[in-house]
């Protein structure tokens, strides 16, 4: 099995730096740099990301779904340029996998629930390990659970989040 793995990106590290800064800087200033890294490496991802939350932050939906759908386009185009059959659990990765969860999470959000499980199913079936539950995702989709109401109960930044999806979901088995 060939696994996908991203170039060394030294955005990554640039990224890191503007993160610890920015309550420092102001959200302006933030704002800038992370543009400027997106000009600065069109194909780092990370940057995108955060500006879709700065747009979502700020109720800013037409931008939230331009810059989702740019993301995620690049995404898959950094993905097609080599043959692999999973994409590694590999830090070079992370960007990638951000962007194309960001899209899934975009369509539940508006409601294309469709959509959102073609996307979170690919995922899954092409992640080497599901460390963001995606197969959780599609199992509350099914069962008519909205985003919002999942990540209330089940947020990225809780570090149990898995072993609570994992009891959660048993009621479904």
């Amino acid at each position: 099995m060939s696994l996908f793995i991203d170039i060394p990106r030294e955005s990554s590290n640039k990224i890191k730096s503007i993160r610890s800064e920015m309550k420092k800087i102001g959200l302006a200033n933030y704002k800038k740099k992370l543009d400027a890294l997106i000009l600065e490496d069109p194909e780092f991802l990370d940057p995108y990301v955060y500006r879709i939350n700065m747009h979502r932050l700020n109720d800013n939906h037409a931008k939230v779904i331009a810059l989702t759908g740019k993301a995620a386009l690049k995404a898959r185009e950094i993905l097609s340029k080599s043959r692999w059959d999973k994409i590694a659990h590999h830090p070079n990765n992370h960007h990638i996998i951000k962007a194309l969860l960001s899209e899934a999470l975009l369509d539940w959000e508006d409601e294309q629930d469709e959509e959102a499980l073609q996307k979170l199913n690919w995922l899954y079936e092409h992640l080497e390990l599901d460390k963001k539950g995606c197969h959780y995702m599609v199992l509350a989709i099914e069962n008519n659970i909205n985003r919002e109401d999942f990540f209330k109960e089940f947020p990225f930044n809780d570090s149990d989040r898995l072993t609570k999806l994992s009891i959660w979901a048993e009621k479904f088995t």
